[in-house]
């Protein structure tokens, strides 16, 4: 099930695919994961008994992490925190 905001996400991705080049996108390794591709990611996440830990490590429109999101608001699971902390140029949740 693909939400209206995942939609909406996938629906930049794919504009932001349409104004730049193949050739572009692959000298910097940029690569925007579809919903579907996250969604199928998200469907073999793994949760911990105590803990889910989510790295994402793209800077695009956000589509992986807002599907593990998803997945978790799905399964009713409710953190007690979310927390990110900066490694370098990167933010953790």
């Amino acid at each position: 099930m693909i939400t209206k905001s995942l939609h909406t996400l996938d629906h930049v991705r794919k504009s932001f695919n349409g104004v730049t080049s193949r050739t572009s996108r692959s000298k910097i390794g940029q690569f925007l994961t579809p919903a579907a591709i996250a969604q199928f990611m998200s469907s073999m996440f793994e949760r911990g008994p105590q803990q889910v830990r989510i790295m994402d490590p793209g800077a695009g429109t956000g589509v992986l992490f807002a599907v593990c999101v998803e997945t978790l608001v799905l399964q009713k699971i409710r953190p007690l925190s979310i927390n990110g902390k900066y490694l370098g140029r990167v933010l953790i949740y």
